[in-house]
């Protein structure tokens, strides 16, 4: 059994004793894996995992079965044909800013670097540099 078969099964509600199958423990290898598995099922089941399992469930931690129960009972029953991987969402850079920075070195002949350092130095707020560009 591997732990794709254990996710099905607590996503399908088909089998709540699953945890009596010998293979069971050979399947999940630790219970982190299972719960970022189902939290990754969608983002409902990873925002209710964030705020129960992950801050409540330190002493069960261990325990392959208990953690089993409790997914299998919080986890409401979907259809779940692939479970696909959530990458880190990165605030990307602002392409707006980058424009405008830009606009800024070519304009007064220095390099980004060192138009960073001045405003840093003199604390420039860089909203207002939009508004100036735009307005």
């Amino acid at each position: 059994m591997k732990i794709f078969d254990i996710i099905k099964n607590i996503l399908s509600k088909e089998n709540d004793h699953l945890y009596n199958d010998p293979e069971f423990n050979e399947g999940i290898q630790n219970n982190y894996m299972l719960t970022r598995w189902v939290s990754m099922t969608s983002v409902l089941n990873s925002f209710l995992l964030n705020e129960t399992v992950n801050k409540m469930t330190h002493g069960i931690s261990e325990d392959k079965e208990t953690l089993y129960k409790l997914l299998y009972v919080l986890i409401d029953k979907s259809k779940q044909s692939r479970i696909n991987y959530i990458k880190r969402d990165f605030k990307g850079k602002d392409e707006d800013l980058e424009k405008i920075l830009e606009l800024y070195c070519n304009k007064l002949n220095i390099s980004r670097k060192e138009l960073l350092n001045y405003i840093n130095f003199f604390e420039i707020d860089e909203t207002k540099m939009k508004e100036k560009i735009k307005g």
